[in-house]
């Protein structure tokens, strides 16, 4: 289906607009510049989040990161859209990561972000303490609201999990995975959609696409699912020096864990979430994954 054209109030001009697959909060489609460019229009459904993914493209460019460029960030002149916050962004070619090498790719390129500075980025900043506080407190709602087993099994995880020392906060995408993250054949990997982009102690960003790759296994492969994460583990720690013990592989898997069951037991209901019932059997697994990831560098 072709929409008409999205026309922002300095007058550059996106066309030929198709329908993209895209977050859960903004609207997103695929069309052409006004030079024919193939580029990205992402339209704010929800307050913010586009303007967190600017100025973290925004810094990340000026740091010589790696990320797709920034054509417009503005208003939607009129149409269905008026007065909406609009971002196009160049529309990154490449594919999404499949063997272990791949996604040790992605551990790299979200190595290199901790090198960026944090100050003055404009990214929500997320210390030591609002890390546990607020893994702490997902982890009690979700005691407190899931079914009885699988309560039963986070609590345990979280005893399991004691927190370690962490770092100070670095520049962290927030959202690695498959989904956002572009291998290239002929030019630098690039990582997308930088909404939830935020500075937070070392180790979230592999922990999320760690589990992640758990989440997603291969009927037809059931060991893979364990060598990918272990390849964006070790290739984050690998780029940034990082050597994390047992206990700290655990509560950051642990975190993350938490984390994707939080967002998948709120939204239940829709027909496009998976089952949150998958993280509930990743997070009981994690002292077996912990002992695979040691032995294995992907």
């Amino acid at each position: 289906m072709t929409l008409p054209h999205l026309e922002l109030t300095d007058g550059f001009t996106v066309s030929r607009l198709t329908p993209a697959s895209g977050g859960q909060n903004n609207w997103v489609f695929f069309g052409r510049s006004p030079d024919s460019e193939a580029v990205v229009a992402k339209v704010e459904g929800a307050a913010g989040g586009l303007c967190a993914e600017y100025h973290a493209l925004a810094w990340a460019v000026r740091h010589t990161a790696a990320v797709p460029h920034v054509y417009r960030w503005g208003e939607v002149r009129s149409g269905e859209y008026e007065g909406a916050r609009c971002l196009v962004l160049e529309r990154v070619r490449g594919h999404r990561p499949v063997t272990p090498f791949d996604w040790r790719r992605m551990g790299t390129c979200l190595a290199g972000l901790t090198r960026l500075p944090v100050g003055g980025s404009g990214i929500r900043l997320l210390d030591a303490d609002d890390t546990v506080s607020n893994h702490e407190r997902a982890t009690a709602v979700l005691v407190a609201q899931l079914p009885g087993a699988q309560a039963a099994a986070v609590k345990r995880a979280a005893a399991a999990a004691t927190g370690p020392s962490l770092s100070r906060p670095v520049f962290t995408h927030g959202d690695p995975g498959p989904g956002n993250f572009m291998v290239s054949d002929d030019g630098p990997d690039h990582l997308i959609d930088w909404e939830t982009a935020q500075a937070t102690p070392l180790g979230l960003d592999p922990a999320r696409a760690a589990v992640l790759a758990l989440l997603s296994p291969d009927p037809a492969d059931r060991g893979l699912a364990e060598r990918r994460a272990a390849a964006v583990w070790h290739g984050y720690a690998g780029d940034t020096g990082w050597q994390p013990d047992a206990e700290t592989t655990r509560w950051w898997l642990t975190v993350a864990c938490v984390q994707f069951l939080a967002g998948r037991w709120r939204r239940r209901g829709d027909a496009r979430v998976r089952p949150w019932q998958d993280a509930v059997t990743v997070l009981d697994g994690l002292e077996r994954i912990v002992g695979a990831l040691d032995e294995c560098e992907g």
